[in-house]
């Protein structure tokens, strides 16, 4: 009896995949924990089966079958839409796949060898053992790749951190450098008089104010586009592929949009919220960090000349 069908793994299936950064923070803890579950799974089928292998009986057939759901559960996690959406871009995922079906096999020839007849063989067992270890490194790693992805988002609005951000816009600095006629624009985002708005309604429903108004801005932006919580009500958003004259025009959609959306508060109160803008291309004439101040520097413009408005970078402000 054949508990372990040579099934393979079908990675070419059409799944729309979702990148993490995409998600809240509440949606990675999920994950982390279906994660977390199917460890669980796949260490308490190994466990029985090394205690099945070295006590018996040792067959397929007697084989407890509410230890096969462990692996079956197992199976089921990492071949399941919500891992394949979310976790199959990331390296230790679909390097999990290959040590799975070695363990699947080497199981298979385990568990098949008649009892006493003769002694476990020793490669086989050192195989599968290997293949297990590895496996459940894989799965470590995957852990942690999901974890570092956790601890890059603002826990508040949803949107990346600072961390690692530097990083990332040299990344893109590098690829404009490298391709003839590639743009990149660099924009600072501050949310106007936002002290009032905790001050009249309160920090709770500032921070649900925040969440609304960060939500509009990520929705009008394109998946590749970036969007950091630089400190407080103050953001910073990166336009790849993008001139300057075309990120004014997605910024003045996304300001003349938070400023005509009202946001309704728990006490039935609505808010409102305007947003200033300093932008600068990011080009290979100065550091990520000075194209940074260029942007603080033109947002500093932009609140001087009444709030509410895009102020984009010249030499002059230096």
């Amino acid at each position: 009896m054949n508990r372990f069908p040579a099934t393979k793994f079908n990675h070419s299936r059409q799944v729309v995949a979702v990148p993490l950064s995409r998600l809240t923070p509440a949606e990675i803890s999920d994950i982390i924990a279906q994660l977390e579950q199917a460890k669980h799974h796949y260490n308490g089928w190994a466990k029985a089966l090394l205690s099945r292998i070295a006590c018996g009986p040792r067959s397929l057939a007697t084989f407890p079958e509410d230890i096969h759901c462990g692996w079956q559960d197992f199976e089921k996690w990492y071949t399941g839409d919500g891992a394949t959406r979310f976790l199959n871009v990331l390296p230790a995922y679909s390097g999990i796949a290959k040590h799975l079906q070695a363990v699947r096999t080497y199981a298979s020839i385990l568990l098949g060898q008649p009892q006493g007849a003769s002694p476990i063989e020793q490669s086989v067992f050192d195989a599968f053992m290997e293949q297990s270890h590895l496996l459940e490194w894989q799965m470590w790693r995957l852990h942690q790749e999901v974890r570092d992805i956790l601890s890059a988002i603002d826990p508040l609005t949803g949107v990346c951190s600072r961390r690692g951000m530097i990083a990332r816009l040299q990344q893109e600095q590098q690829r404009v450098r490298r391709t003839p006629d590639s743009h990149c624009v660099i924009g600072m985002m501050d949310f106007d008089h936002f002290k009032e708005i905790n001050d009249t309604y309160g920090h709770q429903a500032g921070d649900h104010v925040l969440q609304a108004a960060v939500s509009f801005v990520v929705g009008r932006l394109r998946n590749y586009d970036l969007i950091y919580r630089y400190g407080g009500e103050e953001f910073l958003i990166c336009l790849p592929a993008t001139s300057l004259k075309q990120a004014k025009k997605t910024l003045e959609r996304v300001k003349d949009g938070l400023e005509a959306m009202p946001i309704t508060l728990g006490s039935g109160a609505e808010a409102r919220v305007t947003a200033s803008f300093g932008i600068s291309l990011l080009d290979d004439s100065a550091l990520v960090e000075e194209v940074i101040a260029r942007c603080d520097k033109a947002l500093y413009q932009a609140k001087q000349n009444g709030r509410n408005r895009i102020v984009e970078w010249c030499p002059v402000q230096d």
